[in-house]
């Protein structure tokens, strides 16, 4: 008969399992990204608003300590992300807003890389695009449609600062420049 395992002997056991559990290979990684992606995107719209709503409570509930804590820990872990990770959010953020709005989409982070201006200047307003670190700046890059109606495909949409962007909205080039030479006439009879 064995002996029974001392308490040393069964914590070291189970640290064991539980490591063995939690590390997975190349091929696990994959498949859990695969099967969770599947999951976000297989939800009802209905799902998606019952669980942010769970999350806007659960935030809401907790003492400002601790959700500043909290905000200081997303903080920090977006500050560790590199040039490349940004870049999949941002491709990964379109491609949400795509399939919410049912509109087309074909973006990858390799043509997203081909499209970055190499002086690394917004090419609409001539500023250096930076990233805040709280919260989004007027000069932080973002993915424009060139096009609106033709979604996020390869050839309708140029990096431009976040100021640019919102200036552009939803409007087509006409109606930007209609109101640009409306706002210069206001501007002219100020002085």
């Amino acid at each position: 008969m064995r002996k029974p395992l001392t308490k040393e002997a069964k914590d070291r056991k189970n640290a064991r399992e539980r490591k063995r559990r939690f590390e997975l290979g190349p091929q696990e990684k994959a498949h859990v990204a695969s099967v969770s992606k599947a999951w976000r995107t297989g939800r009802s719209d209905e799902q998606k608003q019952k669980d942010r709503a769970k999350r806007r409570k659960k935030h809401e509930s907790m003492p400002p300590e601790e959700r500043q804590k909290e905000n200081d820990r997303k903080r920090a872990q977006q500050a560790l992300k590199t040039e490349d990770q940004r870049r999949q959010d941002m491709c990964n953020r379109c491609e949400e807003r795509a399939n919410r709005k049912k509109i087309p989409i074909n973006l990858t982070l390799d043509h997203i890389n081909a499209i970055w201006p190499k002086d690394n200047q917004c090419p609409a307003l001539g500023v250096l695009l930076e990233r805040g670190t709280k919260h989004v700046k007027r000069c932080s890059p973002t993915i424009d449609k060139l096009n609106p109606a033709l979604g996020y495909v390869i050839g309708n949409v140029a990096i431009v600062s976040h100021l640019a962007n919102a200036v552009m909205q939803d409007a087509t080039p006409t109606q930007v420049m209609a109101v640009a030479s409306w706002f210069k006439n206001q501007v002219d009879d100020w002085e």
